[in-house]
């Protein structure tokens, strides 16, 4: 069974080349492997922002993993496997049902069926979970402090939905006849009247 070393950096690479480079995981991984003495591990590595769950070397690193050709996963540092906590755990969680080891080098951590790799891992999605219902709290109470002070949220209608939807209310035509021009839900176009700013150049905006 092969031993596989993840690498990743987020800038996308044009014309084959990256801003960012993976040398410096590289060699430590290596040095890592040979202190341990892993012999031929494979390299996969992806220039991608971790948000891009498909990510090609990702993926081929998963897959090996999948069908039992991998059994042992190296990388840097935990968020090389994902942009979020959650993500992360959730793909650590998948390869330790798997009976994958993780090993991340630069944090000392590694997850194996052991208990106390088990509880780490209930741990980490614990705080994981903690740390998204905090970031979707701070999320509403902003939003609820701009609707109170009233902020309109979204970005303003673009002139030319904006125009239709003056001419056909001057017109009188309702609602719901506006939606089946625009190819839309009645909701959606008080959403769009939600976003109608007043216009600077007719004076109203003053």
């Amino acid at each position: 069974m092969k031993t596989i070393c993840y690498m990743r950096v987020s800038s996308p690479k044009r014309n084959g080349k990256s801003r960012q480079k993976t040398d410096s995981q590289k060699l430590a991984l290596r040095r890592y492997c040979q202190a341990h003495g892993i012999q031929r591990p494979t390299y996969i590595e992806d220039h991608a922002t971790g948000r891009n769950e498909d990510r090609p070397g990702f993926q081929q690193a998963l897959d090996a993993c999948r069908n039992g050709s991998c059994k042992r996963l190296i990388c840097w540092k935990i968020d090389r496997l994902g942009r979020s906590a959650i993500s992360c755990m959730r793909t650590i969680a998948e390869l330790m049902e798997l009976g994958v080891r993780i090993d991340v080098i630069t944090q000392g951590i590694t997850f194996d069926n052991s208990p106390y790799s088990k509880f780490l891992i209930g741990l980490f999605s614990i705080l994981s979970q903690l740390e998204s219902d905090h970031a979707s709290e701070r999320i509403r109470s902003g939003l609820a402090v701009a609707r109170h002070k009233g902020v309109r949220l979204g970005r303003p209608l673009d002139q030319k939905k904006r125009g239709k939807l003056e001419r056909w209310d001057k017109a009188g035509i309702p609602v719901k006849e506006q939606a089946k021009r625009l190819g839309v839900t009645p909701a959606a176009v008080y959403a769009m009247r939600s976003r109608m700013e007043p216009d600077p150049s007719n004076g109203n905006g003053r």
